[in-house]
């Protein structure tokens, strides 16, 4: 799967900085990022959804939060769902639906191994320590929230494949 991400192959010759500026101004990727790594997420109410070319709308679908190292090769670390769309939206798909399912609002956990340890982001931060004006309203941060989630629902690392990423 991570053969057909096209972030890496389109920054794989640039430096971080300038790699930066280009998935900014070129793709309107948001970009969050720690010492070793960085998230890439569209923008919702890009231009380019309706304006772009082929190739920046396929890599604001593929980063919907995907987080990747920070140096060349820009290797994928965690690949969270593509972007669609719901079904009223003007760029949801067409078609004849024979199933659908129902997507809630919520939080978002991305728990992925990175340099052998377990790491938790939401998707759109790597860092889920810091406060969020959004979340401001029950007093936790999102590390908080994902505790208290992990918990409640008994989850034990150790039966974790390092391989794959959770959501």
């Amino acid at each position: 799967m991570s053969d057909s991400i096209l972030l890496p192959k389109i920054i794989a010759d640039l430096e971080w900085p300038i790699a930066r500026e280009l998935l900014q101004t070129k793709y309107d990727l948001s970009i969050d990022e720690t010492e070793k790594l960085f998230c890439a997420k569209y923008t919702h109410d890009s231009h380019l959804w309706s304006n772009g070319s082929d190739e920046q709308k396929l890599v604001l679908t593929q980063n919907r939060g995907a987080i990747y190292e920070k140096t060349p090769p820009y290797r994928l670390v965690c690949l969270p769902f593509y972007k669609f769309w719901n079904y009223n939206e003007s760029h949801a798909s067409t078609g004849t639906w024979t199933s659908f399912t129902e997507k809630l609002d919520g939080s978002f956990f991305k728990v992925y191994y990175f340099e052998n340890e377990w790491h938790v982001s939401s998707n759109s931060r790597i860092d889920i320590k810091q406060y969020r004006e959004k979340y401001l309203r029950s007093g936790k941060t999102n590390e908080q929230l994902w505790q208290e989630a992990s918990v409640a629902a008994g989850l034990d690392y150790s039966k974790l494949n390092p391989r794959y990423a959770y959501f």
